[in-house]
C-alpha cells in the first residue's frame, strides 16, 4: 500500500462573506465628497470635534501672525516619536518651536497657562527629533507661545517669544 493520505474537508465558513461577492455585504462606495487634506502633508484629515477645529483654525490664524511678522513656516503640525509641536519656523537664523494655545472665552483660563511644565518638557524633545533629523542640532533654537484669544468674530493673538527654554524643570 501507498502511504497514508489525509482527507481536508473544507467547510464554508459562517456569516463571513466578503464584500461585493454574491451574498455577502455591498461593496464599499467612494464618499460623496473627497474629505480635506492638509497641503503638503497629504494626510486627510476631518476636523473630529469643536475643539479640534478651534485648534486647526487658531494654528492658521498664528501662522498668517508670524509669517506677517517676518517668520518663515518651516511646518505645521511637525509629529515625531516623542511628540507633537504646532508650528516650526525660522526667524533669522533661530528655529523656532511654537506652541499655539487658544481659549474662547476667558472663563476656560489664560492660554498660556495652557502650556504645563509637562508639555514644555514635550516639546523641547519633539524639537530634538526636529533638529537631529535635519543635522540642525547647531543652531540657534527658541520656545514661542502664541494665545489666541477668540471673542466672537474677533480675534486677538498675544506673542509670547522665549516662554520657555530648553531646561525646563517644572
Amino acid at each position: 500500500m501507498g502511504p497514508a493520505v489525509s482527507v481536508l474537508q473544507f467547510r464554508r465558513a459562517q456569516g463571513v462573506r466578503h464584500p461585493g461577492a454574491p451574498g455577502g455585504p455591498p461593496a464599499p462606495r467612494p464618499l460623496p465628497h473627497p474629505p480635506p487634506v492638509l497641503p503638503g502633508s497629504g494626510r486627510v484629515t476631518v476636523p473630529r470635534d469643536p475643539r479640534h477645529r478651534l485648534g486647526r483654525a487658531s494654528e492658521a490664524l498664528a501662522a498668517d501672525f508670524l509669517r506677517r511678522h517676518g517668520y518663515r513656516i518651516l511646518e505645521r503640525n511637525y509629529r515625531a516619536a516623542c511628540g507633537e509641536v504646532d508650528l516650526v519656523a525660522e526667524d533669522g537664523d533661530c528655529v523656532v518651536f511654537v506652541e499655539v494655545k487658544a481659549r474662547r472665552t476667558a472663563a476656560c483660563g489664560d492660554p498660556r497657562e495652557a502650556v504645563t511644565p509637562r508639555k514644555q518638557r514635550q516639546v523641547v524633545r519633539t524639537a530634538e527629533c526636529f533638529l537631529q533629523e535635519r543635522g540642525w542640532l547647531h543652531r540657534e533654537v527658541r520656545f514661542d507661545v502664541l494665545a489666541v484669544s477668540l471673542d466672537g468674530e474677533a480675534a486677538r493673538v498675544e506673542h509670547i517669544p522665549w516662554a520657555f527654554d530648553a531646561d525646563c524643570r517644572g
